[in-house]
């Protein structure tokens, strides 16, 4: 079986992280420190995979010099990518960390407008790889322009192999494909099914979407993993948190390699993936952290188990 990951991440960003002393709205305020790198979902995927000694394959797109950028900062992580250059820049994203108070705040650029050429030509060459792969992400939003369908004709490449959503906006098209799993927090699982009760919306995604597992975070409240028989409840410890930027994809690349690649059952690589987003929350930079310490962390979640219905 192949074991290489195919992860999409269709939108890519440059990321500017800046250290403030206290960040004072309407007055000026000097940074006591800057860190620009290549950012967004796919990578932060790929950075984790790749981090616990699986070879990831990144696909996308990138443009401008932003996107130069990006893709500098995929080699220099030795991460195998195929990029499509377009003709429109890469977005960027300005983090903005608070040390007193500590807080963390995001700005998002507008996602670029993606040709219809553009997308076709990555769909081909995710077509050309798709044999060499043995599991795939689709991860967050994807850019201006770019046909719902993609997901869903990407994903018809994968057919009977581990696929997972970690995506909400517009993902209509791919559910209807039987992804293997939903991979999202609480807020976007009650966007996607309009219910605002967990066993609800996990039951709407199982009766009508068809997927096998549901794992579902909410930041430092309980985060949920169900099967279609089991409900398992994680009880997360509290801890001093820098930057949660890129925790949740730290938490789906981490269950993905200990189920696809170590073979674990899936519910027990949920709890890794939980104890990696944990351990990343403890530092600056998004989906980074110390293994030893994410070991550390898997003792520390207290989870249970019941039977539930869909």
């Amino acid at each position: 079986m192949a074991k290489k990951i195919l992860v999409v991440g269709l939108n890519p960003v440059w990321q500017r992280i800046i250290f403030l002393p206290q960040l004072e709205l309407g007055k000026i305020n000097r940074a006591s420190d800057v860190i620009h790198v290549a950012s967004g979902k796919g990578l932060n995927y790929s950075k984790v995979l790749k981090y616990l000694g699986t070879e990831p394959i990144l696909a996308g797109f990138a443009g401008g010099d932003r996107g130069v950028k990006f893709i500098k900062g995929v080699n220099k992580l030795e991460i195998e990518s195929i990029y499509i250059q377009t003709e429109n820049t890469t977005r960027s994203c300005t983090t903005l960390i608070s040390e007193n108070p500590h807080n963390v705040t995001e700005i998002i650029d507008p996602s670029p407008q993606i040709s219809e050429a553009e997308a076709s030509s990555l769909l081909e060459k995710i077509q050309e790889i798709a044999d060499d792969c043995g599991a795939i992400v689709l991860s967050g939003t994807h850019p201006n322009g770019m046909p719902q369908k993609i997901y869903k004709e990407i994903l018809a490449c994968f057919k009977d192999k581990l696929s997972v959503i970690d995506a909400y906006m517009d993902i209509k098209a791919v559910l209807e494909s039987n992804p293997k799993m939903l991979k999202v927090n609480q807020s976007e699982l009650f966007t996607i099914t309009g219910k605002n009760n967990v066993d609800q919306a996990a039951a709407i995604c199982f009766n009508q979407h068809k997927i096998e597992y549901l794992g579902v975070t909410n930041g430092p409240d309980d985060a949920f993993f169900y099967t279609k028989k089991q409900k398992y409840t994680y009880k997360l410890p509290n801890i001093t948190v820098l930057n949660s930027t890129g925790a949740g994809d730290a938490v789906g690349a981490a269950m993905v390699y200990k189920h696809f690649i170590e073979q674990e059952d899936i519910d027990t690589s949920f709890l890794f993936g939980l104890a990696c987003g944990l351990a990343c929350c403890e530092t600056n930079l998004p989906s980074e952290f110390d293994l030893v310490r994410a070991n550390e962390m898997i003792s520390k979640i207290e989870w249970t188990m019941s039977s539930w219905k869909k």
